[in-house]
């Protein structure tokens, strides 16, 4: 995603056909696709892996390429191209620092949606049996026929379901301070 987004917001015949593929990924719903893909394909880390790979790219490309655009015409990236630097030493050593601070959060929020997916296919019985998971123990847990009907949900049920949650929680967190200190002016401070 970040290669091309440098690419897309160099160049720009070539962002604008990158930024149609992109526009084709991001309508394509990923949770759905997940399930899809895990009947079909063996239940792994792996295969999770091969599925964010497949299609995480898009929205870090799209930030990237924004930010490139952005930074381009600054007065520094200028008096490189006038001291007569390639287009490599200014993609390299100018633009592509400017984007560490939203490839890191943009790696945090995909973090979160690995997380949310592994659970969730385990949780449905799509992911792999071998490996112990909260989404795994969510889905032995209601597979007790009287779970609700007795206090076994606050055993089974309720520590996993929070241990998810506070994780997220706390990506999320995370992420909104990387995002407040990679920008100070969402911070609110003058």
């Amino acid at each position: 995603g970040v290669a091309l987004g440098l690419i897309g917001g160099t160049y720009d015949r070539s962002g604008f056909a990158i930024m149609r593929v992109v526009d084709v990924f991001v309508v394509i719903p990923r949770f759905p696709l997940i399930v899809f893909l895990a009947a079909f394909l063996r239940p792994g880390f792996w295969t999770l892996v091969l599925f964010f790979f497949l299609f995480g790219w898009p929205k870090t490309t799209r930030l990237v390429r924004s930010q490139i655009l952005s930074e381009r015409y600054n007065g520094y990236v200028e008096a490189a191209v006038a001291v007569g630097a390639g287009d490599l030493r200014i993609l390299v050593r100018h633009l592509l620092p400017s984007t560490f601070s939203l490839t890191l959060v943009r790696f945090i929020v995909e973090f979160q949606h690995v997380i949310i997916a592994e659970s969730g296919l385990s949780f449905l019985g799509l992911g792999d049996p071998t490996v112990k998971s909260w989404g795994a123990i969510l889905h032995y847990a209601f597979e007790y026929p009287t779970i609700f009907i007795s206090d076994i949900w606050v055993r089974w049920a309720l520590p996993p379901g929070m241990c998810i949650m506070l994780v997220v929680l706390g990506l999320t967190f995370v992420g909104f301070s990387l995002e407040s200190w990679v920008n100070p002016r969402l911070s609110g401070e003058r």
